[in-house]
């Protein structure tokens, strides 16, 4: 099994090789660098980190605190432009409900982790072309920043390590018509979990292409065809039997195709609306023995509102229609609509509050799984969002030191809540319930002091 040392190798690998581009570029042109040193501290809280149903199961809540530390640095010439940084840092569990203590007998101290926020980009500008080289690593405990809604998961209990690499080129052919050609590989690799109770969730390997032709014909309007395409390739999970040994669990790989057709048009300077519709083929492959995932041909659609001033106000609103890209053998079709509205008070103070409404549908037949549930799994999921951030000291409308306090209120309602009826009859396994509550609050100090370099030929 491949380990997070590897990848995070791997990253480390590019961000060498990007550095070592920047020392051979042309000393002889106007060039400019900056530098920003990070240095972050946040608390966390959460009253249900394994995201369980609390009717049925008594919550684990957990406190700790993150300590990061970081740089971020660019340097731009003429035809390059570098970015080098991110932040590294420590989590420190700091106290725990006693189900945690009692139950599970886990010391607290086995979930402190070190986690990575890396990021490094090569850039070739020309006026009609651009190639571009990035590479991103993340380890954390939070799935939801790499996949945000598109995942049934609500947990935060799941050590990972992320890694995307890829390369883009952007080019016009003349005024109206341009084209986008992107590659991204990425490997997802999980830890073991503190407790043999909890499975470790399967590996993952993606490769995916994206293709985007954009035709601008008029000054307020642009058309765009979208095609993308790729392969989802997963390991095992693997759970712990009573005697300590692996019981691995085959995770069903697909290939998947995609295009989209869609319109921007802006309706004034400060306001958009985009509107996307497509499909998606996908084909699975590697089941586990006894399950035969459906392959499936699905509609795609997109719809999203913009209006933004500057240090007045920011809208975004927007509705969705697809399937899931990440999931362990439990693929699922969702709508949802969202929205989030950000206001400042002024340029140093702002509120921002997001909410989401989403309805996920668990199809038995395209899972294989008619011989388990009575009916379709659905999951209704609310999410609720409120930020307020003090940017305390400012300097050239940038923020040296910051204060934030965030609050989110995730509720899932499942019509699969842990009764036996919503299960076949005589059913042999685990009667679960997928319904929960969490409430979580984030609560940082951000100092973050700007270091400009400027030169000239």
């Amino acid at each position: 099994m491949q380990s997070h040392k590897s990848v995070i190798k791997a990253g480390i690998f590019s961000l060498l090789l990007i550095g070592l581009v920047l020392g051979r570029s042309n000393p002889a042109q106007a060039a400019s660098a900056k530098f920003v040193p990070k240095l972050f501290v946040g608390y966390n809280y959460n009253d249900n980190v394994w995201g369980t149903d609390p009717e049925f199961v008594d919550p684990i809540t957990m406190q700790w605190i993150d300590y990061l530390v970081g740089l971020d640095a660019n340097y731009k010439s003429q035809y390059y432009s570098f970015t080098l940084g991110g932040s590294a840092g420590y989590s420190q569990y700091i106290d725990a409900s006693t189900s945690l203590k009692d139950v599970l007998d886990i010391n607290l101290a086995r979930f402190n982790y070190y986690n990575l926020a890396l990021n490094s980009g090569f850039q070739y500008l020309r006026p009609n072309f651009t190639f571009d080289l990035a590479d991103e690593i993340k380890r954390s405990r939070k799935i939801s920043d790499i996949f945000q809604t598109q995942i049934s998961e609500l947990s935060d209990i799941y050590l990972y390590t992320d890694n995307v690499a890829s390369a883009q080129v952007r080019f016009r052919v003349n005024q109206p018509l341009s084209f986008l050609f992107r590659y991204e590989y990425e490997t997802i690799i999980f830890e073991t979990p503190e407790s043999d109770l909890v499975p470790t969730n399967a590996n993952v390997t993606r490769n995916s292409g994206f293709a985007k032709i954009a035709y601008q014909f008029n000054p307020k309007a642009i058309l765009t065809l979208d095609l993308q395409g790729g392969q989802w390739r997963y390991g095992d999970v693997i759970y712990k039997d009573p005697s300590g040994d692996d019981i691995r669990l085959a995770v069903a790989d697909f290939n998947y195709y995609q295009a989209l057709l869609g319109i921007l048009y802006k309706i004034t300077p400060r306001t958009s609306i985009q509107v996307s519709g497509g499909a998606e083929q996908r084909e699975y492959f590697g089941e586990p023995e006894g399950r035969d995932l459906r392959d499936s041909l699905l509609p795609i659609g997109r719809i999203s509102f913009t209006s933004e001033q500057a240090y007045h106000h920011r809208l975004f609103a927007g509705a969705e229609y697809a399937q899931s890209m990440y999931g362990q053998n439990l693929f699922f079709t969702y709508w949802q609509g969202n929205a989030a509205f950000t206001y400042y008070f002024g340029k140093t103070l702002y509120a921002t509050v997001t909410g989401i409404y989403k309805q996920d549908t668990f199809s038995r037949k395209a899972l294989d799984l008619e011989n388990i549930w009575k009916d379709d799994r659905q999951d209704t999921i609310y999410i609720g969002k409120a930020e307020l951030c003090w940017d305390a000291l400012k300097k050239y409308d940038t923020p040296y030191l910051s204060f934030v306090l965030d609050y989110q209120y995730d509720f899932r309602d499942s019509n699969i809540d842990g009764q036996v009826s919503d299960y076949v009859d005589n059913y042999p396994g685990v009667i679960y319930s997928y319904a929960t509550e969490i409430n979580t609050v984030l609560l940082q100090v951000r100092f973050s002091p700007t270091i400009l370099i400027g030169s000239s030929k």
